[in-house]
This record gives C-alpha cells, structure tokens and sequence, in this order.
C-alpha cells in the first residue's frame, strides 16, 4: 500500500508540464501546432504559450517528514520556447496530498523561463493523468522578468516512470 501512496503523490507533482492523445497513445505527446496570439499593452507583451514534452522522473521518500523528493527532467519543442530541456524538482506531501515544486525550461539559446508548480493526478490503470498549474515567476536572456500562469496536462506511465503531455498559458514579458 505504501508503495502505490508513493506513486501517487509523486503523480501529483509532475509539473512540467503536459497532456497527450490517449485514443493514440497514453505516453505520446501532441505536437504545438495551434496558433500563438501576442498582443502588446503599454510596455508588456502578453505571449500565449503552446507546447508538449517527454520527460522521466524519480522520487526519494524522507521518512521524517512522510514525503517524497521529486525530481522531473525531460525536453521539448513550444512556442516561443523551441526546443527546450525543462527540469522540476519538488516535494509531494503523503500527509496533506499536495505537491509543489520549482520548474525551470531553458530554450536552445540558454534564455530560461523559471516558476513555480503545484498540482494533482487521477490513476486510471497503469496511467496516471497530471494536472498542473504553473506560475512563472522570473526568467533569464529573453524571459528576463517574465511572468505568467500555464497548465500541464501531463500522463505518467506508472510502470516505467515516463511520461509525455503538453502545456499552454500565457506569458507576460516587460519591454
């Protein structure tokens, strides 16, 4: 019992974000291919974000505190992002249910875009289907200062530790 407890709260962590086609493929992601809006307001740009990655995942248990440490990596192509390596790390409560963690997507030219996570996940199966709301906080190179809110919809493989999804939000970058 204790193992499946795990697994589900380190479900409930996965930021990173993301959803996939299940009538495809429960660990395939969807390709970005939906239009982005930008629009300018006073001395912002307001960005609408659209992407998908593949990512693995690994979990500590700290007995002391009945929680796990979660640490979430992967890469992934979105707009405004490109190609991107994302990682996530953060601690999901066996207590309390919740996870909350630190992301960070860094895109091919080094500028990343950093936030915050917290979400939950429903286990249908071997699935589980993570659901995610990051805030984005601050950034680097062209994200400097950035900031924002998306959702992931992301599908773990429970068996393997895998999973792919996809995100979309809006971004916010000061001028």
């Amino acid at each position: 019992m204790r193992h499946h407890q795990t697994l589900v709260l380190l479900l409930m962590l996965g930021i990173a974000a993301c959803g996939s086609d299940a009538s495809r493929d429960p660990v395939s992601p969807i390709s970005p291919q939906l239009p982005t809006r930008e629009r300018a307001s006073g001395t912002t740009t307001t960005l609408t974000i659209r992407g998908s990655v593949k990512s693995s995942e690994t979990d500590t248990y700290q007995a002391e505190t009945n929680s796990l440490v979660v640490h979430l990596s992967g890469v992934g192509v979105a707009s405004h992002l490109g190609r991107f390596t994302f990682v996530d790390d953060g601690v999901a409560s066996l207590v309390t249910g919740v996870g909350t963690g630190s992301v960070t997507y860094t895109a091919a030219d080094g500028a990343a875009l950093t936030g915050s996570a917290s979400g939950g996940a429903v286990i249908v199966g071997d699935i589980a289907e993570i659901t995610d709301t990051i805030t984005i906080t601050g950034g680097t190179g062209r994200f400097a200062s950035a900031t924002g809110v998306m959702t992931s919809i992301r599908r773990l493989d429970l068996g393997t530790l895998l999973s792919s999804g996809s995100f979309e939000g809006v971004i916010d970058l000061a001028k």
